[in-house]
């Protein structure tokens, strides 16, 4: 069986934030569907499968430079991602 939809959860720690990068974060996973179920803890559980690269990727240019990721906020320069778990999962329909 191919895969169409996976479910997704995103868990991050962020040190030095003054809440600009939190807040980034946050409406950037919002965009893409994701539902917060924790602190700096979000899922989606339909996601297409063609469309993860695309919001991984999103995701991790945000976690390489949160600065230039979100040119239009202005986000502390210390801020920066600590950890981050990924999980991603086949649904089952």
């Amino acid at each position: 069986m191919a895969w169409s939809e996976v479910r997704v959860s995103i868990r991050y720690s962020i040190n030095g934030d003054d809440g600009s990068l939190t807040t980034a974060m946050k409406r950037m996973l919002e965009g893409y569907r994701f539902r917060r179920i924790g602190t700096s803890e979000y899922e989606r559980s339909d996601l297409p499968l063609k469309d993860l690269d695309i919001v991984m990727t999103e995701f991790w240019k945000a976690v390489a430079g949160p600065q230039s990721a979100f040119p239009s906020r202005a986000i502390k320069p210390t801020a920066t991602i600590d950890h981050i778990w990924v999980h991603v999962c086949q649904i089952e329909r």
